[in-house]
């Protein structure tokens, strides 16, 4: 288990056209994709981005082991 999955994060896109949240595990299903999609990551019915999912674990997790500063790759 990941860090981000112990935390309760699920892998997901959000189609900000539309303000709907897709869980990854659909997308293996997509044939074409929008512009609109955003991925990221999903939990308790919020959608976070990347950036926005890896501050809220450093804040939150228990470990307090991860580095202070994100990168931005």
């Amino acid at each position: 288990m990941t860090l981000m999955t112990s935390l309760g994060f699920r892998p997901a896109f959000l189609d900000f056209a539309t303000m709907t949240i897709y869980p990854s595990e659909l997308a293996a299903r997509v044939t074409a994709s929008r512009a609109t999609l955003v991925a990221g990551y999903e939990r308790n019915g919020f959608f976070y981005t990347r950036t926005a999912a890896a501050r809220a674990a450093i804040e939150w997790s228990p470990l307090r082991r991860l580095p202070a500063r994100i990168s931005k790759a």
